[in-house]
Formats: structure tokens, C-alpha cells, sequence
């Protein structure tokens, strides 16, 4: 790793803070839009589902349902195969909570939970045990006994989930309240297969906090960090019940170093969203998306009046790549209070697609088996095009998505929307496709989409100058805010000059195309280096109840934590803009410490150029030169690197 320090004489610098409110650090990490139209049913009258991709494309997903079921989609879940049953309830022995794996060889392994029925008796145990299929799924073993607990259900053992590290060891944790027999405690175990899960080691304990219940264990594997880390429900922080917690180990140490207690800083809550004490977030899931960024999933009863495991939703959030500071929550299966989501998880399939795996049905009346797919973004890409506004999207026209769909929308409403973007020398254009059933154009504006831009870079908690919150509604007129100190001005006829909204309705709803002049933006497209961040809603209203959709965690009037912009050039406009110049892989970090920045990275760089908010250039720094000052520069700036290739990325201080 090379280290580049230089000093920007930043010792006098201060937190700008002005009449409009404190700047705060941007938004990080990326937020999911889940799509409505890709919800199907994978398994009928089913609970506690696992889903995977495999190798050769396909999905396979498993659940219980009188025994262990599996199912296969060829198509990213839009039709599933009928159930197969691959592991049989012995007489008075359920066989639950399975989970799934496909490890580097090829080789799926099913897990599940053996729970004798009451009256209890010797013959018939609790334990983790498992099928194996070499042949892509087309059959499958006698049943692996990894574990076996007592016949007693205060000494039972729970939940079993698969992690394969790079070395080929095949790890089985389950949770484990056979070591404290009636205590009422329980521990994360692991066992270990170093023969693809033919046979199984004893027993180890991961994690265990003095007269708690740890449970539910999902672990994952870090690559970018090299940790081991395990999602787990934890009811021993002194909230109302179960939280969800992880607690972690090196790869190097693998747990051969101890367990995690409870009082050991390798337990950690995680959902910087759920803090209050009556907020429950159980039985969580967690997986890794391929940007390194983590998403993880728990069953919630947040917005719940009653209590009681039949009243909980499936939730979702994003954390970082060390699976922490998780936020960006949403509701994947937005149902109402006579429905519930149950014992919940989440894939990551064709890329970068979240797919939530939910027990979902109407409280009392039986589960089955519902998926829906997310799309993760973590900023607003807009390219050069030539627009025709026309109310719909026309030949020619470059928006970001090929059927200018880069955001799906509708998961509260449940009415299928979606945004994109595009710019050209002179505007800012979008176009929104709204389902909306009952929408009806002459005169409506309780219907309508909500651009709020921030081209000043506020990045405040307040609204500011160079903030910009423009309404297009469905009846095809304009109404504009503009950013003044701690709050916002109508825009006047004048001031909205040159800004159009488009709109081309049908029974099933309305398309809006519309158009922002850039100089109203006070943007130029020869110069897109300053910070630009953005957000949308769309709103709606059956003529009684108006139903608004946003961004996650994204606040009307707060611009920080709206999305970062990032304008993209075809290679034919001419448009210089700071992105496209900084085309190569983001590597380089950033630590600033006692007025010394130091940027890091594994290749040889030859240069860094300096950039302030607005864009101008603070010059060039040699960093093979001892340190050199430079004026004083605001707190959010941006650094362009060029490396010695000839390659160049940004990087923001």
C-alpha cells in the first residue's frame, strides 16, 4: 500500500455553518427500490425459506413444508418449479428451519432442524442435519447427522446455517442451548467439515453471553476486510426483546482465539435505524452485495399496535463492508395490518439484485412463500442525450437505464413507478411513468412527481441557496421552491422560465416527461465538477388518501442525505465533467488527521489535482515531492488523481 501525505494547511479549518443550517457529512451507501412487479409466489403454504444462485444461473430456494422442499426458477424467479421433497418427517419428528449452500465444487448441501413433537421420549432428538446433491439438485443423499442435542426441548438445538471459506472448510452454526440445560441460556455453536459436508466435527462455541439467549446465527465472509462475521438475534442489551447483533472474528483467527461474550467489542448492534427499546429486529439474515457493501434483513415490529410474533414485517438495510452502521430501511412486502411477514431472508442473485424471501400471508389462515426483487443504487447517473419532449420515451433518446427505468418505484403504494434521468447543454430532463389507476388528468394536483435538487452543495440540514424543490404535476403545470436561509421561496412565473412538464395519461396512468434549465440550477454542462446531489418522490392520491413515495432515508429539506449525481458523457457532446475524467476503479482512501491528508493506494500515482465545492482548481500536487500548502480550502472538496498510466479516479475530502 502506498501512502501519498501532503499538507492543505487545513489546521484552521472550520465546519461551515451558516444561516441555513449546519452542513453535515453526505449520504453513503447505497439505498434498495424494490419492484412491485417481480413479487411471485415460490412455494404454496410454506414457511422459512432459503434462497440461493447457482452456479449454472439458476435459483433454488428451500422451506419447510411437511418435510424439506426445494424448488428451481430458470428464469430469476419469475416462474418456480413445483416443490420436490428431499428430506422425510420421521413419525412425530418435524423437520424445520432449513438452509442452503452451494460450495466451490459444486456440491448443494440442504441443512434443517430435527424437533420431536411432545410427549417427549428418548428416541426421537433435536439435532442439525443435512442432505448433499452432487448432481446440480437431480438427487440427494440419506441424511448427515451434524449434531445431536437431547430428546428434551430445554436442551434442544436450533437453526442451522452454511459458510465455505477459501481454504475449502465447510462451516455448520446453529444455535445451541444443549450445553445449559433449562437455564434458559443459549449459545452460537460451529462445526466444521473439511470433506464438503460428508462428515462433521464437534461442536464449537462462537458466542455466548452470560444468561441470554444468543440465536438464529447467518454468517457471511468479508473478502474485502478478512472477517468472519455472524448475524445473530441477541436479547441480552436490555431491550424489550431480540435485537439483531453481530459478533465477528478474523479469517486468519477463524474462532480458534475464543468466543465472543457479551461484553467483548466483537458484539455489536448494527441497525442505527431501530433504537428504541420496544423496537424489535429478530430472526435477521445476512448477505454481501458484490460492491462489498452488506444488506441484511429482520423481522420487525415497527408501526405494530399489537405484539406478538404473528404481528412482525420483514425489514431491510444496507450496511457498510464491515457490516455495520446499517440504515436505507424499507418494507419489501408493504402489506397491510392483517397481513405479516415471517422468518425472513435475502439473496443476492444476477449481480447486484437483492431478492427478499418472506413467510408472508394474512394473520391466522398459513404462510406461503413470496419473493421480490430489489435494485440497490447508491446515486443518481444521468448521461448526455437529446431529449425530445413528447411524454414518453422516444427514439434516440440515452437515458440511464435502456428502458429508462434506472429507479423502481411503488413498494408503499404498491403501484409500480419508475425515474430516470438525462442532460444536454442546456437542461436537466426526467422521465416518470406513474401507475395510477385512478388518476384522472383535468385539473389534478394530487398526483404528481417531486424533484428536489441540491446544486449548490448545501449539504445541510436546512434548506439553502442553490437548493431547488420543483413540482411537476399530472394535470402538466409547475410549481418551484427555491433554497433560501433555513427555508424555502416560491419560485415566480419568471423564475420558472424555460421549465416544462409533458404529460401523456391512459387508463392505466401517466408519463411525465419534463425538462430543468440548467442556469436555473446555476449548473453549466462545460463544468459538472461541484457536487450535485438530488432526490424524488411521487405522490399518489385516490381522491381521499394521498400515498407518497421516496427514497430511502432521503429527507425533503435535508440535502445531505439526498443522492450524490453523477453526470456521464457520451464522448460526443464535448462536455468535460469531473466523473468522466475519474473513469478508472474508486481505490484510493482518504484519511485527514491534524491537518495532514494522506491518500492511499496500491498504484503509483502521478499527481493530485486540487477542486473546491464550486469547482476551482487549488493546482497540482506532486506526490513524490515533500509536503507542499496549498490556500486554505472549503471542507467538502474534491481530488482528482491521476495515476502513472495515465488513469485517473476522484476522491472527496
Amino acid at each position: 500500500m502506498k501512502l501519498h501525505p501532503f499538507t492543505l494547511l487545513l489546521g484552521s479549518m472550520l465546519l461551515p455553518v451558516s444561516t441555513f443550517g449546519a452542513a453535515k457529512e453526505p449520504y453513503q451507501g447505497s439505498r434498495i427500490f424494490w419492484d412491485v412487479a417481480t413479487e411471485t409466489t415460490v412455494f404454496d403454504g410454506a414457511i422459512y425459506s432459503r434462497m440461493i444462485e447457482l452456479h449454472d444461473g439458476s435459483l433454488m430456494a428451500c422451506a419447510e413444508s411437511g418435510g424439506i422442499v426445494i424448488a428451481r426458477s430458470y428464469d430469476k424467479g419469475a416462474t418456480w418449479s413445483a416443490p420436490v421433497k428431499i428430506a422425510f418427517q420421521p413419525d412425530r419428528v418435524g423437520l424445520c428451519v432449513p438452509d442452503i449452500a452451494q460450495l466451490s465444487d459444486g456440491t448443494i448441501i440442504v441443512g434443517y432442524n430435527p424437533r420431536p413433537s411432545t410427549p417427549w421420549s428418548e428416541e426421537r432428538k433435536f439435532g442439525i442435519m443435512a442432505v448433499r446433491s452432487i448432481d446440480n439438485g437431480e438427487t440427494w443423499s440419506d441424511p448427515i447427522t451434524i449434531f445431536t442435542a437431547s430428546h428434551d426441548g430445554g436442551e434442544g438445538c436450533w437453526e442451522p446455517s452454511f459458510l465455505e471459506l477459501p481454504s475449502g472448510e465447510l462451516q455448520c452454526y446453529f444455535a445451541n442451548e444443549y450445553e445449559f440445560p433449562y437455564s434458559g441460556e443459549q449459545c452460537i455453536s460451529l462445526s466444521r467439515s473439511f470433506d464438503k459436508g460428508l462428515s462433521w466435527g464437534a461442536p464449537e462455541r462462537v458466542s455466548f453471553r452470560a444468561g441470554s439467549r444468543d440465536g438464529m446465527p447467518v454468517p457471511v465472509l468479508l473478502e474485502d476486510t478478512g472477517e468472519i462475521v455472524v448475524i445473530i438475534e441477541d436479547n441480552g442489551w436490555g431491550h424489550k426483546s431480540f435485537v439483531a447483533t453481530t459478533v465477528r472474528t478474523s479469517l486468519d483467527s477463524n474462532w480458534h482465539d475464543g468466543f465472543v461474550d457479551g461484553g467483548s467489542p466483537d458484539r455489536q448492534r448494527i441497525f442505527m435505524t431501530t433504537p428504541s427499546r420496544d423496537l424489535i429486529s429478530a430472526a435477521p439474515y445476512l448477505r454481501v452485495l458484490p460492491n462489498g457493501e452488506t444488506v441484511a434483513s429482520y423481522m420487525g415490529n415497527e408501526g405494530r399496535p399489537q405484539d406478538g410474533d404473528d404481528y412482525r414485517d420483514m425489514f431491510v438495510e444496507v450496511g457498510d463492508s464491515r457490516a455495520m452502521n446499517f440504515k436505507g430501511r424499507t418494507k419489501p412486502f408493504n402489506m397491510d395490518a392483517s397481513h405479516h411477514s415471517l422468518w425472513n431472508s435475502v439473496a443476492v442473485i444476477d449481480n447486484d439484485v437483492v431478492v427478499a424471501v418472506g413467510s408472508v400471508g394474512e394473520i391466522g389462515k398459513g404462510t406461503s412463500i413470496a419473493m421480490i426483487k430489489g435494485f440497490p443504487k447508491n446515486g443518481v447517473d444521468i448521461p448526455y442525450s437529446n431529449v425530445t419532449l413528447d411524454g414518453s420515451q422516444s427514439d434516440g433518446e440515452t437515458w440511464w437505464h435502456p428502458s429508462a427505468e434506472q429507479f423502481v418505484m411503488g413498494a408503499v403504494s404498491r403501484n409500480r413507478s419508475t425515474v430516470d434521468f438525462a442532460y444536454d447543454d442546456s437542461n436537466l430532463y426526467f422521465i416518470a411513468r406513474i401507475t395510477d389507476p385512478t388518476h384522472t388528468s383535468d385539473g389534478n394536483k394530487e398526483d404528481f412527481v417531486r424533484i428536489l435538487i441540491d446544486a449548490g452543495n448545501v449539504c445541510g440540514t436546512l434548506p439553502g441557496t442553490g437548493m431547488f424543490d420543483l413540482t411537476f404535476y399530472s394535470d402538466g403545470s409547475v410549481a418551484g421552491k427555491s433554497g433560501v436561509s433555513r427555508g424555502w421561496k416560491t419560485m415566480n412565473e419568471s423564475q420558472l422560465a424555460g421549465t416544462a412538464n409533458v404529460v401523456a395519461s391512459n387508463e392505466n396512468g401517466y408519463t411525465i416527461e419534463g425538462a430543468i434549465p440548467l442556469a436555473t440550477l446555476g449548473l453549466d454542462s462545460r463544468n459538472l465538477v461541484s457536487p450535485v446531489r438530488m432526490t424524488f418522490e411521487i405522490a399518489d392520491s385516490d381522491g381521499t388518501n394521498t400515498v407518497t413515495e421516496t427514497v430511502p432515508d432521503a429527507h425533503s429539506s435535508q440535502s445531505w442525505s439526498w443522492m450524490e449525481v453523477r453526470f456521464h458523457d457520451n464522448g460526443e457532446s464535448g462536455v468535460t465533467t469531473l466523473r468522466d475524467r475519474c473513469a478508472g476503479s474508486r481505490n484510493a482512501s482518504v484519511i485527514r488527521q491534524n491537518g495532514i491528508v494522506t491518500v492511499s493506494n496500491d498504484r503509483e500515482i502521478s499527481h493530485i489535482e486540487l477542486f473546491d465545492s464550486i469547482g476551482r482548481s487549488h493546482g497540482k500536487i506532486k506526490v513524490n515531492a515533500e509536503a507542499s500548502s496549498f490556500p486554505t480550502l472549503p471542507l467538502f472538496g474534491i481530488g482528482l488523481i491521476t495515476y502513472a498510466d495515465g488513469s485517473s479516479e476522484s476522491i472527496k475530502f
